[in-house]
């Protein structure tokens, strides 16, 4: 049996040790010794995730930094367009959805009678982003 000192910027954050809650930052907790996946969790946060490996009778520390979600706002003209990003239906717009920061999104927008819209777009961490479509009808 090992110890595992576990911090996080910022502090709060859910510690998941091999799918076990082990409450929040900062802690320390003691594991069996090898192999073990950290992950932390925090709302309006990007999940963070680390390989870890305990050694018996000793204490690790870790630190790890959670990035911000960024903010996303799409709305269309007319209203009520369905919206798909990376493939994934998300729903109707006006949509306001919080995306894992430094990703890539396809968006495509669709609306009987209307030209499809797409648009790839990549938001920083914490960033906050309004896309508006107007859209063509179909000729």
């Amino acid at each position: 049996t090992g110890k595992l000192t576990v911090r996080s910027q910022p502090a709060q954050a859910r510690i998941f040790i091999d799918g076990k809650d082990y409450g929040q930052t900062p802690a320390t907790v003691s594991l069996p010794a090898g192999k073990h996946v950290l992950v932390l969790q925090k709302d309006r946060f990007a999940s963070a995730r680390k390989s870890v490996e305990v050694v018996p009778r000793q204490t690790q520390s870790v630190q790890l930094t959670l990035q911000p979600l960024a903010t996303l706002l799409i709305t269309t003209e007319p209203a009520g367009a369905q919206i798909e990003i990376n493939g994934q239906a998300k729903g109707q717009s006006p949509l306001n959805l919080d995306v894992p920061p430094d990703s890539t999104l396809s968006i495509r927008i669709q609306k009987t009678n209307y030209e499809n819209v797409t648009q790839t777009v990549t938001l920083k961490p914490g960033a906050f982003q309004k896309l508006h479509f107007t859209l063509s009808p179909k000729t």
